[in-house]
């Protein structure tokens, strides 16, 4: 299905938007940085701001110490951060056009010979979104159901995110869906969608940071090897890069956002972070992110309420109707992806620690952090029971042992150059770790939960 080149089809904007004049000469974002030093507590008071239409100024940056003396002295830190900033409105404007817009007629027409603008019909679609948020979407919260819900069903959603979306899900779904959106495999359909992302990603074809790092983080879940150039290790790292310009490491707590964002950029930031950990510890390769310049907040129930009141009770009705509201969000998936978080946090602690590339850093020692596992552990909700009679439960509780016992593995296995010359103990704490782990495996292979897996094993 050829998607119709109208801005009712392919130009992106959210339907909350309204009250910005249009773009004028004269009010331009060429002095970007100066309108900014202009701006008073008066004009931060009071803001619901959505994420886009906000620029972010860490502290070591000359500008946010300009911001910070010009605004009035009641505006202190507590009450107002300017760290996030209200964009003039030109230069939000500017975001708020079709994604198409700033491309030449060359560089769209590159992309329709690339079938960028080629999308299955709407049955195979709505089966593609639906696997990401069924099997995803649990692990990873990275988008606000209601907001995408309703730019999907009026097809107004990002092309970029979309593909990136029908990428990773074919790789999930079943084979009936991939029929449906006319592939004969899952290679055949995953290549395809990854080209079509690769290629509007290449084109600048959608400038919203926050569908930048959406698109790159899912498709960081899609490599051919170790070989590739462009291997998860690449795509992950762009969308953290990313990330970290607008601003999503920092606290939004006293921030100008609206609520909803506030706790979309929570979800997704700890998505990035725990991907950065699952990626460090199972290839060998550095930490991205530092835990020192971060502060955002450790995740907590309340951060997984779409809404402001209730999950979906008031919203639009095309809302309720939409495939990527019909999963609810529930206990288990909230417990996982929370204890997950903070596992990772732990696991970042370990590759430091018992694989440091400069030994004279100050690093935590194998004790302190057999501790924090054990105080992580106690504080465990979602616990693992051999008679739960909830499979969604079982499942994620096990998906939680199963990264725990990695950690275990990690810290306790023998050191390189160090292996013992006799044979390990059956009761050793790394065998003993890599033994549950098989069994957790067969347990999936039972229940042929192993396609639901794939993105943390």
């Amino acid at each position: 299905m050829l998607l119709p080149r109208t801005s009712s089809l392919i130009r992106r904007r959210n339907l909350h938007r309204t009250g910005f004049k249009s773009p004028t000469p004269e009010d331009g974002s060429d002095d970007l940085y100066a309108r900014l030093s202009q701006l008073r507590s008066s004009t931060l008071r009071d803001r619901n701001l959505l994420g886009m239409h906000t620029i972010y100024l860490g502290e070591s940056f000359l500008l946010t110490y300009v911001v910070r003396n010009s605004i009035d002295a009641e505006a202190t830190p507590s009450s107002v951060s300017t760290l996030q900033l209200p964009l003039p409105t030109a230069a939000s404007n500017k975001d708020r056009l079709r994604p198409d817009s700033h491309l030449s007629e060359e560089d769209l027409e590159v992309l329709r010979l690339r079938n960028a603008f080629t999308l299955p019909e709407k049955e195979a679609c709505d089966a593609l979104v639906a696997t990401f948020f069924q099997i995803v979407y649990p692990a990873f919260p990275i988008f606000d159901r209601r907001d995408f819900a309703l730019l999907y069903e009026t097809n107004q959603i990002s092309l970029l995110v979309l593909n990136s979306i029908f990428a990773l899900a074919s790789t999930l779904c079943d084979a009936k869906v991939l029929k449906m959106a006319g592939f004969d495999c899952r290679r055949s359909a995953r290549k395809t969608f990854l080209k079509r992302t690769k290629a509007l990603y290449d084109a600048d074809y959608d400038r919203d940071k926050v569908s930048l790092i959406q698109a790159t983080f899912i498709i960081s879940f899609l490599w051919d090897g170790a070989n590739d150039a462009k291997d998860m290790w690449h795509w992950l790292g762009i969308a953290i890069s990313i990330a970290q310009t607008k601003g999503l490491h920092r606290s939004t707590r006293h921030s100008i956002l609206r609520l909803r964002d506030r706790k979309l950029w929570k979800r997704l930031w700890w998505s990035l972070y725990v991907r950065d950990r699952h990626c460090a510890g199972t290839v060998g390769r550095p930490l991205r992110i530092r835990d020192d310049d971060c502060d955002v907040e450790p995740l907590d129930e309340t951060d997984f309420i779409d809404a402001d009141d209730d999950e979906f009770g008031d919203s639009d009705p095309v809302v309720r109707s939409s495939v990527c509201t019909r999963i609810n969000v529930n206990f288990a998936h909230i417990q996982y992806t929370i204890s997950m978080s903070r596992l990772t946090v732990i696991f970042g602690n370990i590759i430091s620690s018992k694989f440091p590339i400069s030994p004279s850093r100050d690093t935590l020692s194998s004790a302190e952090l057999v501790e924090h596992l054990k105080i992580w552990r106690q504080q465990l909700l979602l616990r693992v029971s051999d008679d739960d009679e909830d499979q969604n439960t079982w499942f994620w509780a096990r998906m939680l042992d199963l990264s725990y016992n990695h950690l275990l593995i990690l810290l306790h296995r023998p050191e390189h150059g160090k292996v013992p010359g006799t044979v390990i103990s059956p009761h050793h704490k790394a065998l003993m770790a890599a033994n549950r782990i098989s069994r957790i495996v067969d347990e999936f292979l039972g229940m042929g939960a192993m396609q639901q897996t794939q993105l943390q094993m």
